[in-house]
């Protein structure tokens, strides 16, 4: 099974050896955002919500029509055909940890970056 990393601005937002749902559900918390999964259709939707202000965007009003639409295509709606909830919850999660949000982002690990100990544990050995 694969382990996943999550990438933030910040050092210490940095996590390692995380599942694909650790992953997701860690990288949402920090980019201060809430998501809600609904089929529509037959199609699995993943809705993301923003859950503090715009600190680097203070002029964008989600209440006015304009600001709304570019906020909109700011964030893209994810979707999957998938019958099965489980598999297209996975294919969702994995498509949102690729695009990132806010900054954060989170990466598939490789085994040996998990299981070698730092460049300087290395050296001394």
């Amino acid at each position: 099974m694969a382990r996943y990393k999550v990438i933030g601005p910040d050092v210490e937002d940095m996590a390692h050896g995380l599942s694909l749902e650790e992953a997701f559900a860690r990288m949402m918390a920090l980019a201060g955002t809430e998501c809600i999964f609904s089929r529509h259709k037959g199609t699995l939707l993943l809705h993301l919500t923003r859950t503090r202000p715009f600190v680097d965007l203070p002029f964008l009003d989600p209440d006015r029509p304009g600001d709304r639409e570019l906020l909109r295509s700011m964030w893209p709606l994810y979707q999957s055909d998938i019958p099965d909830d489980a598999d297209a919850r996975r294919e969702l999660m994995l498509q949102a940890i690729k695009r990132g949000r806010d900054n954060y982002f989170a990466r598939e690990e490789s085994l040996q970056a998990v299981v070698q100990p730092p460049v300087r544990e290395r050296i001394k050995a």
